[in-house]
């Protein structure tokens, strides 16, 4: 949060993180079916959360395999395109 910002910048977006990342605002995003950062909210336990409502599809704990970042060579290569298209 402090590349290229101001000390005001930085401090003003660290207080938006925290305040984002609160159980009471976690539990918006789970309303929307986005998983929280927080752990301990338990996601049926959110009204309207397409876990609470039965949603097919929707499962607590998705098999899901995690993947490596990609190296710093892919990283500049993707970021090379992206300023290209911009």
């Amino acid at each position: 949060m402090r590349q290229n910002v101001d000390s005001g910048t930085a401090k003003a977006a660290k207080k938006f993180v925290n305040f984002l990342t609160q159980p009471e605002q976690q539990k918006v995003f789970v309303k929307y079916g986005f998983r929280p950062t927080n752990n301990n909210i338990n996601l049926k336990s959110v009204p309207n959360s397409p876990w609470s409502q039965n949603i097919p599809g929707s499962q607590i704990n998705p098999s899901a395999k995690t993947l490596p970042a990609p190296n710093q060579k892919s990283i500049g290569e993707i970021q090379r395109l992206w300023q290209r298209v911009n």
